[in-house]
């Protein structure tokens, strides 16, 4: 009959080959059941998953914005190839032949040009409206382009302020009326409007007006 010793001894064998066959289960992974552990392995996965996306490659550069340009002021250096003048400088007698201002500024603005200002003017007034067409000339509108010419170079606050007595231009009081320059400024055209191709369209020209 075996002794009791034995017996113990062979009991504890046993004991310890059945705990090497049981898996060992961490704290944190007893303390869930099976089904929330899979989800936080899952969601765990999934959050380094969009990370990496989010992480740029080290590879690529950063691009420069228009910020990061640094201008320099240098001479501009242009090869005689680019600026000679390629084509004829012999001016027609025509041309060679002015002298004053006033006929250079003809050569530009002819007759039949001032003419068909005057005409599509009046058209514009009576497409605004046909019961009241305006009675511009062909002196009016030389008159008008001569007052922009002197606007450009002599400058002051308002349109209006050319007219005032305090600090107007004499030259552009004497030339014509406030309110006539404001009513050519109102109706003045070049092209008749029905004319025009609509935007979108084939053949639509945005100079047209001009």
């Amino acid at each position: 009959m075996p002794s009791t010793s034995s017996r113990g001894k062979g009991a504890k064998d046993k004991i310890t080959e059945n705990e090497s066959s049981v898996p060992v289960v961490s704290n944190e992974q007893a303390s869930f059941p099976a089904e929330e552990r899979n989800m936080q392995n899952k969601t765990s996965s999934s959050a380094e998953h969009l990370e990496d996306k989010k992480t740029p490659p080290m590879s690529k550069k950063p691009k420069k914005s228009p910020r990061d340009i640094v201008w320099k002021s240098k001479s501009l250096v242009v090869p005689d190839c680019q600026s000679k003048f390629l084509g004829n400088d012999q001016l027609p007698t025509h041309i060679s032949d002015l002298e004053t201002p006033y006929e250079f500024f003809t050569e530009l603005f002819t007759e039949s040009l001032i003419d068909r200002i005057v005409q599509e003017t009046i058209r514009y007034s009576v497409q605004l409206n046909p019961g009241k067409p305006q009675e511009i000339t062909k002196d009016d509108i030389r008159k008008y382009i001569g007052i922009c010419i002197v606007m450009s170079y002599i400058h002051v606050p308002s349109c209006r302020d050319y007219w005032r007595p305090s600090f107007g231009n004499k030259l552009v009081q004497e030339t014509i009326s406030v309110n006539h320059f404001e009513k050519i400024r109102k109706y003045i055209h070049c092209a008749n409007n029905e004319d025009a191709v609509p935007q979108k369209e084939p053949g639509y020209d945005h100079l047209f007006k001009i």
